[in-house]
């Protein structure tokens, strides 16, 4: 029984539908207009980051932007909605855009709002322990907005029961 799925480094590592760029482009622009009814302008296929996913950027025919991710394991898009309640504008905008055909090869996809910046992998890479350290502290400013002290004395009493 597998409990994960590998990390998606190649275009091989996705279902053979999905297995080159120009597949990931078909798909994308199929997506939008089926699921969304809106015409992709531009798909633009960026390098692989070797997550779980592979991220394609879309420009919409309104000139508006968006990120569709083709993974091959399900997403609960609703963590999305309540992180997104907790954080406010740090956390992405999420949708599943279903279909049989990719779900059938063991493929789903996702559409997000386009967040500005670089992804953390690339924003700390060449920087050393004080990149991360550095990327750390900010995402831990942003995270203590949405937990409560009553939270984390409850985390913490759970955690030092354990112990």
């Amino acid at each position: 029984m597998v409990l994960y799925k590998p990390m998606i480094t190649s275009d091989k590592d996705l279902p053979k539908l999905l297995g080159t760029p120009a597949k990931q482009v078909k798909w994308a622009k199929k997506l939008v207009i089926e699921r969304l009814g809106i015409t992709a302008k531009h798909v633009y296929n960026p390098p692989m980051q070797g997550m779980f996913s592979k991220t394609i950027f879309v420009t919409l025919k309104d000139d508006s932007e968006m990120v569709i991710q083709l993974g091959t394991e399900a997403l609960d898009v609703d963590t999305f909605t309540t992180a997104r309640g907790a954080l406010g504008a740090y956390v992405t905008d999420s949708s599943a855009l279903i279909d049989e055909e990719l779900e059938s090869v063991g493929a789903w996809a996702y559409t997000f709002t386009l967040m500005p910046g670089k992804a953390w992998c690339l924003g700390v890479a060449g920087q050393g322990p004080e990149g991360r350290i550095t990327i750390n502290k900010l995402l831990g400013h942003v995270f203590r907005r949405a937990i409560s002290p009553v939270t984390v004395m409850m985390l913490l009493g759970t955690k030092l029961d354990h112990i």
